[in-house]
């Protein structure tokens, strides 16, 4: 039922950041840095039994079950009101079976509570959009969390399609109290005729209290570039 909670945007911005940096900066902070792994703790696709009910008022309720060790309830809207859409969802969940994302099954549950929100003024093409978790289980020296912030522009500057300009930052801690932070910048732009996003991203990252495995001890930040195109069909 959390699947997507924490990635809800009503912009164009993640085909830059959900698909390029963020993923090539997370390798390096945990693989290179020993730090945090990323992630916005949801629970994704698993072989669960999902009711989703009917929309009543923007609302849809969601629930899932499944493989004796999972079970999580989430809560979204989508409406628009005086110009401006808006797109939200929270979810709780709770999970057993580290094997699936979590170790043993007798440990103590993992549990989530994540959630996203995005909102755009349709006039003028401003938008921002946020997302945030906590993860917990017995076990954990302390709690992970991460948050994330992302605002821009969207709007039709060329006649070929969309032009997507946006800022970002945002935080994860894991367990073990290691801290990575990020920032950055991307533009994407959207050719309709073929189907393509043309997509760009700068984020820049520090790190707090990792183990700079493959790296200089005293080098604690980094930066990446990465671009690239999408054709979706």
């Amino acid at each position: 039922a959390n699947s997507g909670i924490a990635e809800i945007d009503l912009s164009n911005a993640s085909v830059a950041d959900g698909m390029s940096s963020s993923q090539a900066g997370s390798a390096i902070m945990q693989n290179d840095m020993g730090g945090p792994a990323f992630g916005n703790y949801e629970f994704n696709r698993a072989n669960v039994v999902r009711y989703d009910t009917p929309t009543m008022g923007g609302f849809v309720v969601s629930a899932a079950w499944g493989e004796d060790d999972l079970w999580d309830v989430a809560l979204r809207y989508a409406g628009e009101h005086g110009g401006f859409k808006i797109a939200a969802g929270i979810a709780y969940g709770e999970n057993t079976d580290r094997n699936n994302g979590a170790g043993p099954t007798d440990d103590p549950a993992i549990e989530v509570l994540n959630g996203g929100l995005s909102i755009m003024h349709m006039p003028t093409g401003l938008f921002v959009t946020t997302s945030a978790g906590t993860r917990d289980a017995d076990d954990f020296a302390d709690e992970e969390h991460f948050w994330f912030l992302s605002g821009g522009l969207e709007r039709k500057w060329f006649t070929i399609g969309k032009t997507t300009l946006f800022a970002m930052g945002g935080e994860q801690e894991d367990r073990s109290d290691r801290t990575a932070t990020f920032w950055g910048l991307g533009a994407v732009q959207k050719i309709d005729a073929a189907a393509m996003d043309l997509y760009i991203s700068y984020r820049h990252y520090e790190l707090d209290g990792g183990t700079a495995g493959l790296v200089d001890p005293n080098e604690d930040k980094f930066d990446t570039v990465v671009g690239g195109a999408r054709i979706k069909f």
